[in-house]
């Protein structure tokens, strides 16, 4: 069982929390908000001033691992296995999800969501992928290259829509097998100033 809190505060059990041990934390003075145990080893803890750090060797070193210069806070970190995790941050007061498949080397998705069987992702570097899972992912080819912002699923046309930045939105399909190319499609009609999220 690992602990973590104010002051870079990291405290260990291994014996089911009758005995606790201090560890050195990894930045003087940080504010921990998560930790995920992968297992006695690793784990991987996110901070209150946006840095993310792992240890491989139950803290006695630390290196830091943060995906983005431009995160302010880093809320949660959570893996599915020992591959694939997801982080929950806080980037210029909005909230983004990143995911790594490679035990942290991380990629960015804007949102992610789960509707008729299959997850989607979208991602502000152009990034669509898709997963029957939530473990294995297929990267997804959109006719034009967007800055990804929402991704939504549609029940009446029976497909996911994305929306950009750009006045254009994508749509795939949402039942398996998976559209492997997402088409641009134009808004219809101007997009309000600032919109940012699509809903049905």
């Amino acid at each position: 069982i690992v602990a973590v809190g104010a002051a870079n505060a990291v405290i260990v059990s291994y014996n089911g929390g009758s005995t606790w041990s201090l560890v050195t934390g990894p930045a003087v003075a940080v504010v921990l908000n998560t930790v995920e145990v992968i297992n006695d080893s690793i784990w991987f803890v996110g901070a209150a001033n946006g840095k993310s750090f792992y240890t491989i060797n139950g803290g006695v070193t630390w290196v830091e691992n943060t995906p983005d210069a431009l995160i302010t806070e880093v809320n949660s970190i959570r893996f599915v296995d020992d591959i694939v995790g997801y982080m929950v941050v806080v980037v210029s007061g909005g909230v983004r999800i990143y995911r790594t498949a490679d035990n942290g080397y991380t990629g960015t998705f804007s949102e992610i969501k789960h509707a008729n069987g299959v997850w989607a992702a979208v991602g502000s570097a152009g990034e669509i992928q898709t997963s029957l899972d939530g473990i294995t992912w297929t990267s997804r080819t959109a006719s034009l290259a967007r800055l990804w912002q929402r991704i939504v699923w549609s029940p009446a046309v029976g497909l996911f829509v994305a929306v950009a930045g750009a006045p254009s939105v994508a749509a795939g399909a949402g039942s398996s097998p998976m559209e492997s190319c997402w088409n641009i499609r134009p808004r219809r009609g101007p997009a309000p100033a600032g919109a940012r999220a699509v809903g049905t």
